[in-house]
This record gives structure tokens, C-alpha cells and sequence, in this order.
């Protein structure tokens, strides 16, 4: 076997370089959007189905600029500005990145490699992306562990606070078919004062907000907040007043028991099992959980994130709660979820539900009160 000949440039030094030239890179991607700020949130090229801008972020400033995340995928969906053209470019490997982005800088490749050594390469190209894969399992982790401990620190109940004021007068939603204020409502929490960071100004405010946990198996893994107006009766006035942080792929915002009052896992183990309904907001899901309290209700912050749940033990059948969006694309990806889930189902029931008028159920609940 031949010795292993070095790269023609440092992978660092190739990085700067892509880095100082993001906005003729990100074009040649498919990245169209006007670059500025510090993080553009566009759309993913490779998934015309993410309709919502914003789900795929990439960093434009400092050290990580070119690094990048697609929110609404589960797995190893991160990465630097090699990752982030391997992903795009549609390569198989970093070596392929390296190679594509010395193409682009108009840099020489250098003496050819031979077999032995690009297998070396590939060997080495793994060992990296296992050692960054559990580089980011920790952090993940670490990650949720905070974001868990700043959930515990809210209040307990939402009653007699803005967040309360937003569901039952903002978005018409009775509140007292949820069970008593004391108890009410598990997920959701209230924060007197969150900041909220317009990424494409870096303008900082501070508003109430609504924190829902989310939740995969028995952990906290991210959380939803939708920032609200100080009086509560609707949200506040900024750019992007939902977002989601943390590992989300995969949680969801688990909002009502049922009757049996138990969570998941211990209705599970009890052999305790009903109906799940399933839907993207937490408005239109509350609205559904209080018009029939016998299902157990969970959130799961945006479409694609619904095809990304487990089959729960706990339902013995799930209803999709369908939003009116008749975009093609849109309505292409809602039957990806219903596929998801009909491959889960094993035999049991899966139903689609929508609103017969407006957008969502929370919609119908307004419009029909007006």
C-alpha cells in the first residue's frame, strides 16, 4: 500500500475561504434569499414539501459561518460549510465536498490519489463523521438538560396569566373543559419576560410568552414558544413569534391524557389505551381537545414534524388533524405524515380530520363564534 499523499490545501484553509465567499456559494446551492444578519432561515431546496420559511437555518457570521440546520428533519441534519455542499450538491462523502469546493475556488487539485489512498480517505472521512455524530449526541443532551431546567423554573399553571387570556379571549378556546387551572395543561408554562431575536435585524425584545415542553419518550428533549402581547389577547408583534429550540425532531407538545389521566408511559404499562389526535399548533390542538375530551391531544409544532412521531402504546388509534392548506406542496407533504402513519399502524385506525371552514380547527372555533 502506497503512503497516503497530503491534501493540496488544509481543510481549514479551505473552509475560511468558502466562508469569505458565502454569498456566491450559497446561489450556486440553491440558496436564493438575500444574505444578511447573522443566520438566514430560508427554505430547504432538497425538500420542496418545507413550505415554512425559517425550518432551515445557515449560519452567515464568525467562526461557524456556512454551518448550518434543517429544523424539521430528525438525525444528523447539521453540519459545517462542507456538510452543508455535500448535502446539496447531493455528494456521498466530505472528500467529495472538499474536492467539489476546490473546484469552485478555482484552486488546483493536485497529484491524483490513488486507490489505496482515497480509501484511506474515505476510512478517515468516516472516522470523523462517527466522532462529530457523538460530538453531537453530547450536546444535544447538554442541550436538553438546560433547556428542561428552564421549563421547571416557570410556573407551574398557566391560570390567571397572559397565556391563559391568549387561549380562552385570543383564540376563543373554553378553557374550563381542560380540567381544573390548577392542573391544567402540563405542557404549557408561562414566562413573564423571554427574549426574542429577530434573525434577520438582530433586534432583541423582551414579551410574555408561552413555553410548551416537548417531549420524546420520558425526556424534555426542546421547547415551543410563541411570544405573546403583554395583555395576552394575541401574539406579540414580531417577526417569526413561534419558534422551537432544542432537539424537537421526533417530541411533541403533549398537551391532553384523556380520560384516563395518565401519562404515556404509565397508561402504557397499565394497559390503558384510547384515541390520539394529532395536530400541528397548539391552538387548533386545543381547540380539538376541548371539543372531545375522551382523546388524548398532542402538538407536534409543524407538519413535517407530524410524520416524525412514534406510534405511542398508549393509542390504539390516531386522528390527523388536517390543516386547509391547498398548496400542492403542502397537501404532498400532509400525505407523507398519513403514509408515515398508516406503515405504523399495524391494523389499528388512522383517520384525517380538517375543519369545514377556514384554515384550522381553531379557525372554525372563531369564525364560528363571530
Amino acid at each position: 500500500m502506497s503512503d497516503r499523499a497530503p491534501l493540496p490545501y488544509e481543510p481549514a484553509d479551505v473552509r475560511r475561504r468558502l466562508q469569505d465567499r458565502l454569498h456566491d456559494l450559497l446561489p450556486r446551492l440553491g440558496i436564493d434569499d438575500r444574505l444578511r444578519g447573522k443566520v438566514l432561515l430560508t427554505r430547504n431546496p432538497r425538500r420542496p414539501e418545507n413550505t415554512r420559511k425559517g425550518n432551515f437555518a445557515i449560519w452567515l457570521t464568525g467562526e461557524g459561518a456556512g454551518s448550518w440546520k434543517d429544523y424539521g428533519l430528525a438525525g444528523d441534519t447539521r453540519g459545517d460549510v462542507f456538510q452543508l455542499i455535500e448535502y446539496l450538491a447531493k455528494l456521498n462523502s466530505w472528500i467529495d465536498s472538499y474536492w467539489w469546493a476546490l473546484d469552485f475556488l478555482n484552486l488546483q487539485r493536485g497529484q491524483v490519489r490513488s486507490a489505496d489512498q482515497a480509501k484511506l480517505d474515505r476510512e478517515r472521512v468516516e472516522a470523523e463523521r462517527k466522532a462529530r455524530e457523538m460530538k453531537r449526541q453530547a450536546q444535544d443532551e447538554r442541550r436538553s438538560r438546560s433547556l428542561f431546567s428552564s421549563w421547571l423554573k416557570l410556573p407551574e399553571s398557566i391560570a390567571d396569566t397572559p397565556v391563559e387570556t391568549y387561549l380562552r379571549d385570543a383564540r376563543g378556546i373554553p378553557m374550563e373543559r381542560l380540567g381544573s387551572p390548577k392542573f391544567r395543561l402540563a405542557a404549557l408554562r408561562y414566562a413573564v419576560r423571554l427574549e426574542h431575536v429577530d434573525q434577520d435585524t438582530g433586534e432583541v425584545t423582551y414579551w410574555p410568552a408561552m413555553v410548551a415542553a416537548m417531549t420524546l419518550g420520558l425526556t424534555v428533549t426542546g421547547l415551543h414558544r410563541t411570544w405573546l402581547a403583554p395583555d395576552g389577547r394575541g401574539k406579540a408583534p414580531v417577526h417569526m413569534p413561534k419558534k422551537m429550540v432544542g432537539r424537537t425532531s421526533g417530541a411533541a407538545i403533549r398537551l391532553t391524557t384523556g380520560p384516563s389521566g395518565q401519562n404515556p408511559s404509565r397508561a402504557a404499562r397499565k394497559g390503558i389505551v384510547g384515541p390520539l389526535a394529532i395536530g400541528e399548533g397548539i391552538e387548533t390542538s386545543l381547540t380539538v381537545a376541548a371539543a372531545v375530551p375522551e382523546w388524548r391531544v398532542w402538538a407536534a409544532g409543524s407538519v413535517s414534524h407530524m410524520g416524525l412521531l412514534a406510534w405511542p402504546a398508549c393509542a390504539d388509534r390516531v386522528i390527523l388533524l388536517r390543516d386547509n392548506d391547498w398548496k400542492p406542496e403542502a397537501r404532498e407533504a400532509f400525505d407523507r405524515v398519513a403514509e408515515h402513519w398508516r406503515r405504523q399502524a399495524r391494523g389499528r385506525r388512522v383517520d384525517v380530520a380538517a375543519s369545514e371552514v377556514g384554515k384550522d380547527f381553531n379557525d372554525w372555533l372563531i369564525k364560528g363564534a363571530a
